[in-house]
């Protein structure tokens, strides 16, 4: 294997992007959502058409997981990214530049989005911009538009053309961020945010997990809910859950004396804290995550190169 992989922080972005890719993390992270990326000659294509393009899915990452975690290639077939990046930065952006991204009104009615009061500010919520998926809503809503044109048309000046070309302009929001990457700063030039762009395609933020488990996860990707989940739907005896722990290198997750799941940040598991209230607690979370990914990505590259070398160590 090319050498580069076997470094427990290489992206694995790069390998998508090719020469694509950018010197800013978060920016590298708006490139991958483009589709056109996505299906490219830099894509690792894998055994079946839906994985194509997946990160997860590459064959070095297969490779590696293999050999540490001795299993096969049918079990290899069901990974995912533990810790999601972008319901973070969604989140992020919606507290930091809520006029932009939470305005009053709503979608479903004749009615103009407003400028949000005061006491709508402090909730983030998933129904909210931006998006990536979706059909339609991967697009500015006309509506969006409008508002942006009366209340921030400098944010539409990188379409003008299309503004003027179409009644109905087709903006993608990856697209709407990435043309005015600048505009956020406050966001972007986070450098805990910057840390978590890079290691979130890396080893030790990709797991293995039963088949199934992707389309069911429904946590908005945070992986201490997605660890409570496995263990409640998948390993509910204590000798199940110690062996997939322990199979997977997954220790920073979970209390070593009880083998309870440890919340990503305070009282994160909590009943109704799902998503973070304020910057602060996503600034707690990106610190321990940070933490989480690069302990676990060293322990997996370690296991490995001393695998294929006993005098190999990072």
């Amino acid at each position: 294997m090319d050498k580069k992989y076997l470094e427990w922080d290489y992206n694995y972005k790069e390998k998508l992007l090719g020469k694509k890719i950018s010197n800013n993390s978060i920016k590298n992270i708006l490139l991958a959502k483009d589709k056109e990326n996505y299906r490219d000659k830099y894509s690792d294509y894998v055994k079946h058409k839906q994985d194509k393009g997946h990160i997860e899915n590459y064959s070095e990452v297969d490779t590696i997981l293999k050999k540490v975690f001795n299993i096969d290639e049918k079990i290899l077939l069901h990974k995912d990214i533990m810790n999601s990046f972008w319901y973070t930065y969604k989140f992020y952006l919606q507290l930091e530049y809520p006029a932009i991204f939470k305005p009053g009104g709503n979608l479903n009615n004749r009615l103009p989005l407003t400028k949000p009061k005061s006491s709508q500010l402090a909730k983030v919520y998933i129904g909210y911009p931006p998006h990536t998926t979706g059909g339609k809503s991967q697009c500015l809503n006309q509506k969006y538009i409008e508002y942006y044109r009366e209340h921030f048309p400098a944010l539409l000046l990188p379409f003008q053309k299309e503004l003027k070309e179409e009644q109905y302009p087709k903006i993608l929001w990856v697209d709407f961020l990435r043309e005015n990457f600048e505009k956020f700063n406050k966001v972007h030039e986070n450098k805990y945010l910057k840390d978590f762009a890079k290691l979130t395609h890396t080893i030790g933020n990709i797991a293995v997990v039963p088949e199934g488990f992707n389309t069911s996860r429904s946590n908005y990707d945070y992986w201490d809910y997605g660890l409570r989940y496995l263990k409640k739907s998948w390993y509910p005896t204590n000798s199940e859950w110690k062996k997939i722990i322990q199979d997977n290198l997954l220790e920073e997750y979970v209390c070593n004396s009880c083998g309870s799941v440890l919340p990503l940040w305070e009282d994160h598991l909590e009943s109704g804290n799902l998503l973070p209230k304020d910057t602060s607690q996503i600034n707690s979370f990106l610190i321990t995550v940070n933490q989480r990914i690069e302990n676990r990505g060293k322990r997996i590259m370690n296991a490995y190169n001393e695998l294929l070398s006993p005098n190999t160590n990072l």
